[in-house]
């Protein structure tokens, strides 16, 4: 049955199979709830994750084995405190208010975000975080524990060399080990999609730090994604770069660093064709401004012959004024701004090891929507066995459907129509679907104001 969510709740995120079922972490602003699902999708029990500190913000909820683990900061005479609990499988605390670390003092909590990384049987979990004056003092602070926090190490790793260091994305190698990406950010413009000169790929093995700068050869690069290569032991960095800042990509960039060979690295520029540009503007006749544009990273997956596959969406947004006139000679008149959001098109790239281009795609969808953030726009990705699954909300004629691409190793592709939105009266939100298993996938979704979960299965 939907459950009812208390006002705010606006993230979801399914957090993996207990022996109570699954559990998916529900939270908005102040309200952070657990709920547990059974096999078929019905509640067996929703709680609220509960925290005996006062003046906390929950940080980041992990589940580890039969445990869930709620890492969380708080304020405490005149200095923010990172702590976590430890609950089990049905939501009973079994260690309370357990002290990481002091981080700093002051009463912002902008002063940091931690994030987190694990292993894929999440046998240790890494937590990471930057201060505020990351730029001036590049320190990234690293800790190491597992659910009992009976094993627990911790070390922290100086950027060197770049101007305007920025933490990009992490990587878990190890236990108290982990590989950061971080960009050098020098092109500070609202209308420019690629910020960096260069990168730089920083390990932090228990305190052995190790960094390669990885050089632009005079490109800008975007935002890039980063993947382990768990076979060769290699990290797998790609995205876009351009020749000018602005919002028009010139291609695709692959960097495949050795982990083995002291971050031996090596990077491969692809420049987009005129033949490929016109297949994705879907002109022939191409004119001086036309390129790829807002397009945005967002998955990138990681083949067993070492290569990869990066899928990228058009993501843009537009502002409008609506104006009502006023009434009467001296009537006042009033104006509403509104935001439209834009998901459009995925281009799909497959790279060999060596960073060759193996082939593309480009998939067609529109989406829009105005003053919901896209709430309920972009895609999700689901791995099988031989396929990728990109589901997305899709209208055709009217009808509503939760859609997929379907795409195998080769590149040939189909649309799938799942089901249909419309008769069951439902909003999914593809973007936030998980994979729980090797052939099923659960997608949080709205029915009349009330959360609901769809569960799929692939044969």
């Amino acid at each position: 049955m939907p459950q009812s969510l208390p006002y705010g709740i606006n993230n979801i995120d399914a957090l993996g199979y207990t022996s109570n079922g699954l559990l998916v972490h529900e939270w908005g602003k102040n309200l952070h709830y657990i709920e547990c699902f059974r096999s078929d999708m019905t509640s067996t029990w929703k709680k609220e994750l509960l925290i005996n500190d006062r003046n906390y913000r929950v940080e980041n909820v992990v589940l580890q084995d039969d445990t869930l683990i709620a890492l969380y900061s708080q304020y405490s005479k005149g200095y923010r405190i990172l702590k976590m609990n430890v609950y089990n499988a049905s939501l009973n605390l079994i260690l309370n208010s357990q002290v990481i670390d002091t981080i700093n003092s002051g009463y912002s909590y902008n002063d940091f975000d931690v994030s987190t990384v694990t292993d894929y049987d999440h046998e240790y979990i890494n937590a990471y975080y930057t201060k505020t004056d990351f730029d001036r003092n590049p320190i990234i602070y690293q800790y190491a524990f597992n659910n009992t926090f009976s094993v627990k190490a911790n070390s922290s790793a100086s950027v060197n060399v770049l101007k305007s260091p920025e933490l990009i994305d992490a990587v878990a190698l190890g236990f108290n080990y982990n590989a950061f990406v971080i960009g050098d950010f020098q092109n500070r413009n609202f209308q420019n999609n690629f910020n960096y000169s260069s990168f730089a790929v920083l390990t932090n093995n228990n305190g052995m730090i190790a960094q390669q700068n990885i050089s632009a050869n005079g490109m800008l690069l975007g935002e890039p994604l980063i993947k382990k290569d768990n076979i060769r032991n290699k990290l797998l960095i790609s995205g876009f770069y351009a020749e000018n800042a602005g919002v028009k990509a010139s291609g695709t960039y692959f960097v495949s660093i050795s982990l083995d060979e002291g971050l031996l690295y090596q990077i491969q520029f692809l420049p987009f064709t005129d033949s490929f540009i016109a297949n994705v503007i879907g002109s022939q006749q191409l004119k001086k401004n036309d390129g790829v544009m807002n397009f945005i990273p967002v998955s990138l997956l990681v083949k067993k012959d070492g290569g990869i596959i990066l899928l990228t969406e058009s993501q843009w947004r537009s502002t409008e004024y609506i104006g009502a006139p006023g009434i009467g000679a001296f009537g006042a008149s009033s104006s509403m701004l509104v935001t439209y959001f834009h998901n459009d098109d995925i281009l799909a790239f497959s790279f060999d090891s060596m960073g060759a281009a193996s082939w593309y795609q480009v998939l067609r969808k529109r989406q829009s929507s105005d003053n919901d953030n896209g709430f309920y726009l972009s895609f999700g990705v689901f791995t099988g066995a031989a396929t990728i699954y990109l589901l997305y909300n899709d209208r055709v004629l009217n009808q509503q459907t939760l859609s997929a691409y379907v795409l195998d190793m080769d590149g040939n592709n189909r649309r799938d129509e799942i089901l249909d939105i419309n008769k069951k009266s439902i909003s999914p939100i593809p973007k936030m679907c998980k994979q729980i298993s090797l052939n099923e996938f659960v997608i949080p979704s709205f029915r009349r104001g009330y959360f609901q979960l769809i569960k799929i299965v692939i044969p």
